[in-house]
């Protein structure tokens, strides 16, 4: 192996076995890691809120109906 090689220098576009273009090393895109948690916790909570939806609307919606059906008893009447 060429001693050069091992110690980092740049030798024919390469910098310690990483490749280079125009002497410069060409890097990965990281993974933005910082957006990994707050995605996580609004998917949650809107997967909370999402799944008690059907819940919610049957629960006002039988208040509605009740109201309605103690109109029509005369329950308002009642002293």
């Amino acid at each position: 192996m060429n001693g050069n090689k091992m110690s980092g220098k740049k030798v024919s576009g390469e910098i310690a076995g990483n490749e280079t273009s125009g002497g410069e090393i060409i890097g990965k895109k990281k993974f933005p890691i910082a957006w990994l948690l707050p995605v996580a916790v609004l998917s949650f909570f809107i997967g909370q809120v999402w799944s008690y939806l059907p819940v919610i609307r049957g629960i006002v919606s039988l208040l509605l109906f009740s109201k309605f059906l103690a109109g029509l008893s005369g329950a308002h009447l009642l002293p």
